[in-house]
């Protein structure tokens, strides 16, 4: 129920109460207090979040999905050094880990580094198996550098999506490629299209640049989350 309130019904403001009632019942439950970390973050509750993620590591610490989850936590934190080091720590266990190789994709690219954002970008699309997104990647990287590849890539993505996914009279796809660029979609339909990872644009780094937007802002309370 709490996963549900806040990523498919965007019931944000009702789904806390559902996170704490699942630890109620079994406080050693390591996925409710990691996903719920998230949520936290995405409330703009730092502090609480990162305490339930150190939690969660405690209880499970050879678990792929919570290190991952972790990782993702230390890039909502802005602790890009340290979301590296945990995802690279996921990915040893397995390699190829969907969250875990995205974190590191925008944890290399906050950070500065191209190579290494270069080397775990491709990683990340390879996820995809889709020959066209690594190609588009390539070639936009060589037209523009990442910027360009970003851009690229995200038609590339948005294409894949359109292919395997949608059909006639579904609502538009949200695409985000992992690192920032002007590929990046937004989705601007109503809660019928909700899509589960919306709620997490107040807290991606990737968004910063647009915060300050008022079209922005309102589709943080579109959605309700408090103000980024």
């Amino acid at each position: 129920m709490a996963a549900l309130k806040s990523w498919h019904e965007w019931d944000l403001a009702g789904a806390d109460a559902e996170w704490r009632r699942a630890i109620e019942i079994n406080p050693n439950f390591p996925d409710a207090r990691a996903f719920y970390s998230h949520y936290l973050y995405m409330m703009n509750r730092p502090d609480e979040g990162m305490a339930q993620i150190e939690r969660a590591i405690k209880l499970d610490p050879f678990n792929v999905l919570l290190q991952s989850l972790y990782a993702a936590d230390l890039v909502f934190a802005a602790r890009y050094d340290d979301a590296a080091v945990e995802a690279r720590k996921a990915l040893r266990m397995q390699p190829g880990a969907p969250v875990a190789s995205a974190m590191l994709a925008i944890a290399s690219r906050m950070k500065g580094t191209p190579q290494e954002t270069l080397a775990a970008t491709k990683a990340y699309y390879a996820i995809y198996e889709d020959p066209d997104v690594n190609r588009a990647f390539d070639r936009g990287y060589a037209e523009g550098g990442y910027p360009g590849a970003a851009r690229r890539a995200a038609d590339a993505l948005a294409a894949h999506f359109h292919k395997m996914y949608l059909t006639p009279g579904t609502s538009r796809t949200c695409i985000s490629t992992p690192g920032p660029g002007p590929g990046h979609r937004l989705a601007r339909e109503g809660r019928g299209g909700a899509r589960p990872n919306m709620p997490y644009i107040g807290v991606m780094p990737h968004y910063a640049p647009l915060r300050s937007e008022p079209r922005f802002q309102a589709l943080l309370r579109r959605i309700g989350l408090p103000p980024s």
